[in-house]
């Protein structure tokens, strides 16, 4: 990830503070006995309808990718997103605008605290990812 200056990674946390997600993601999987197993990620996500956002925040960071959803029912603009999910480029923008974060720093601060390779540490990481969840959820809590 390119090294931001404090001013852009102000203004990056705000972004991710209004616009953003920042969580973790559970894909369960059948495996070989009938319990079958989960593979978890960290990940960030700015979706926006306007694709200037998207392009800054990738030139800004240098990590990520770009995806378009164009749903076509008449009614909603085409939605923009940028997403981050390598486990590296996670922690290194976390870590850039965890001292700005309002809003979501404890999101940001319970995937940093998980350590660079968390496949050994199942009941943590379970316990981050529904911590996440909870987080998360939309509407009042």
């Amino acid at each position: 990830m390119k090294k931001l200056i404090p001013s852009d990674a102000k203004w990056l946390a705000g972004v991710l503070d209004c616009e953003g997600w920042i969580g973790m993601c559970r894909n369960y999987r059948k495996g070989g006995n009938a319990e079958g197993w989960s593979t978890f990620y960290c990940g960030i996500t700015v979706g926006n309808t306007n694709r200037i956002l998207i392009t800054h925040l990738l030139k800004l960071t240098g990590v990520g990718y770009y995806s378009r959803f164009d749903i076509k029912d008449g009614v909603r603009k085409v939605r923009h997103a940028w997403d981050v999910r390598r486990r590296q480029d996670v922690r290194d923008v976390l870590t850039s605008v965890r001292p700005y974060l309002i809003l979501k720093g404890k999101q940001a601060q319970l995937i940093l605290s998980l350590p660079k390779e968390f496949k050994h540490i199942p009941l943590k990481r379970e316990k981050v990812y529904w911590q996440l969840r909870t987080l998360n959820k939309k509407g009042i809590m």
